[in-house]
């Protein structure tokens, strides 16, 4: 038996369904156009970042688009005291919209994460070879826990409006959000998607019909243990016959802050302030790494306003620039991981330079160590007296140890050298 405690249209309630596995339906309060989900956990400041994302929705939203809308908040933390002192701080100041339908606050208990976990994991110790591992296997984490959490939150959702946009704490948005949206879905009406996309980040901000959490739901559930969520809505899209990706040219949604509290994984983000003005001189971005082909190497390098998402690395895996022609180097600065996805971070490399003239990536050789990386992290300068070499052809970042976390590469920032004016050959 699922039991949910959520509002029903301004009412605390609690919901007790045979739900838990075969994704039946629930109805609950409707808004017959768009509805936005948020999961939140005990983490850093959850509190502050979900009400300056709510303040944002409420203000830069009409009260006719707030009747047409729902902003459904999941409470989704293993401590119950957690969730229960952030319903009552947010049924006290923001009763006029969940009296009006507008905020909805849902708490899945805990101990539903686990009976789940069981129910679909009853086999998993026969994949184990050791009592250990199979012991390993059948605890569960808070990734899965995260996984599970997203699962819920679209059997939730999907009988409540049109659409569906997931959001997490820490964002704000823009005057007319809800507008824009429309405007965005009429634009792509004789296209056929599955998924848009609201934001350049990975599963934040990412729209989809209601009518389609159920299979999604569902995805999850059979694929959750193997592949992150964020993943999942990639394949989802591709399966449902999605053959590009359709994103708003101008964000509707940004973040503000150092942390996230999407879900009980999340940490204090690793993102510093980018270098401002790079040379970025002209290279080739080349991997031996698994990635998403929406997110390609060449997205971490110049004015891409992209980024580039790897598989799990493993120990040797590399990302390579390749200069056209060779530069004399000053500074490098290397930035991995992302504020919503803070695991997703190189966590052992080292950072080294190849004055080979040569535009084979596979025959750049005498490489020298110039930097090693810190929580994702490496800024190295003054290259241009420390190399043996004057002049830089290839660039490399090199694994040294594998990890499990998928890897974001936000930017790769390139500064040559300019004190004797022969930067490059």
């Amino acid at each position: 038996m699922l039991q949910i405690n959520f509002t029903y249209c301004g009412t605390p309630q609690t919901l007790e369904s045979n739900c838990l596995c075969n994704m039946c339906l629930l109805t609950v309060c409707l808004s017959d156009f768009l509805s936005f989900g948020f999961l939140v956990s005990n983490t850093p400041h959850a509190e502050y970042y979900l009400r300056r994302t709510l303040d944002s929705l409420i203000q830069h939203s009409s009260t006719r688009e707030q009747l047409r809308c729902s902003l459904i908040v999941y409470l989704t933390d293993n401590n119950t005291d957690f969730n229960t002192a952030m319903f009552r701080n947010l049924t006290e100041t923001y009763m006029h919209q969940i009296n009006i339908g507008f905020l909805q606050i849902v708490e899945i208990l805990s101990g539903y994460y686990n009976q789940f976990y069981q129910e679909t994991t009853a086999l998993v110790g026969t994949l184990a070879s050791t009592p250990q591992e199979a012991d390993g296997l059948r605890r569960l984490s808070p990734k899965d826990a995260a996984d599970i959490a997203y699962m819920y939150d679209h059997v939730y959702s999907q009988n409540i409006s049109k659409y569906f946009l997931h959001l997490e704490s820490g964002l704000v948005t823009l005057e007319g959000y809800v507008d824009k949206i429309r405007q965005y879905i009429h634009i792509l009406e004789t296209s056929e998607w599955t998924v848009l996309d609201f934001t350049d980040m990975i599963f934040v901000g990412q729209l989809i019909r209601t009518r389609a959490l159920h299979k999604l739901a569902n995805t999850i559930k059979l694929f959750y243990r193997d592949t992150p969520v964020k993943h999942i809505m990639t394949l989802f899209g591709n399966s449902m016959a999605q053959k590009e990706r359709f994103e708003r040219e101008e964000p509707l949604f940004e973040h503000i802050g150092l942390s996230s509290s999407d879900n009980g994984i999340a940490k204090e983000a690793i993102f510093r302030k980018q270098p401002s003005d790079p040379d970025d001189p002209p290279a080739i971005v080349t991997t031996n790494m698994h990635y998403d082909v929406r997110y390609a190497p060449h997205s971490a390098y110049g004015s891409s306003p992209r980024f580039f998402w790897a598989q799990e690395p493993k120990k040797g895996d590399w990302v390579q620039v390749t200069f056209m022609p060779e530069v004399r180097l000053d500074r490098v600065v290397i930035e991995t991981g992302s504020v919503f996805k803070p695991d997703d971070y190189i966590r052992n490399a080292t950072l080294l330079a190849s004055p080979t003239d040569t535009l084979s990536d596979t025959t750049c050789k005498d490489f020298e160590k110039i930097g090693t990386f810190h929580r994702g992290h490496v800024d190295v300068g003054n290259l241009h007296s420390r190399l043996k070499h004057d002049f830089t052809t290839c660039l490399r970042i090199e694994v040294e140890a594998s990890q499990e976390y998928w890897v974001v590469i936000q930017q790769i920032s390139v500064f040559v050298y300019k004190g004797d004016k022969l930067a490059t050959n």
